[in-house]
């Protein structure tokens, strides 16, 4: 009896230790940078912005102008307690998730924004609610197919997307 007392009481400890976990938060994007000119940028720096704001990761180019970021994961522990085969949901970083990933080149003064992914991807992933609340840059420029992105020396980019106004979630509050 002891023995089984024992042995159930270890395996419920056992289940409330904190396990390491990680979630992906973007995954490995690799690429080629050129000027107007179809030539290779050399010491080109490449952000990888996450949503549309905190910056995950930086490399520069080599000699070709390739790059390679990430993967990028968010390490969190998880302590199990309760019911074997439930786990809880971690929280991952801030920003809202209707906003795309940005990737920021530059290179002297030219600076080129990138966002990743699609426009159809993006419009894929809004609701009719959070579409009023999106704004992406004036002409977007989105991740090309073949991973060729180009810096020329006239660009100058600076908008990132964002949310500037949150949905209301609770109404306002009436004051006589």
């Amino acid at each position: 009896m002891k023995t089984a007392l024992l042995i159930l009481f270890g395996c419920m400890l056992a289940s409330c230790a904190p396990i390491p976990h990680y979630a992906v938060l973007a995954t490995k994007l690799a690429g080629r940078v050129v000027d107007d000119h179809n030539q290779p940028v050399t010491g080109a720096q490449v952000d990888y912005l996450f949503r549309g704001g905190r910056q995950l990761g930086r490399t520069t180019t080599q000699s070709d102008g390739s790059f390679s970021l990430g993967p990028f994961r968010q390490w969190f522990y998880l302590t199990y307690i309760g019911s074997p085969g439930v786990a809880p949901f971690p929280y991952t970083l801030e920003r809202p998730a209707h906003l795309p990933d940005a990737i920021r080149i530059s290179s002297g003064a030219a600076t080129a924004i990138y966002l990743r992914g699609s426009s159809q991807d993006h419009e894929s992933r809004l609701d009719d609610r959070t579409r009023r609340f999106v704004q992406l840059p004036r002409s977007p420029r989105w991740t090309p197919e073949d991973r060729t992105f180009r810096v020329g020396r006239a660009m100058r980019d600076t908008e990132l997307p964002k949310m500037p106004a949150q949905p209301p979630s609770l109404p306002a509050k009436i004051t006589e």
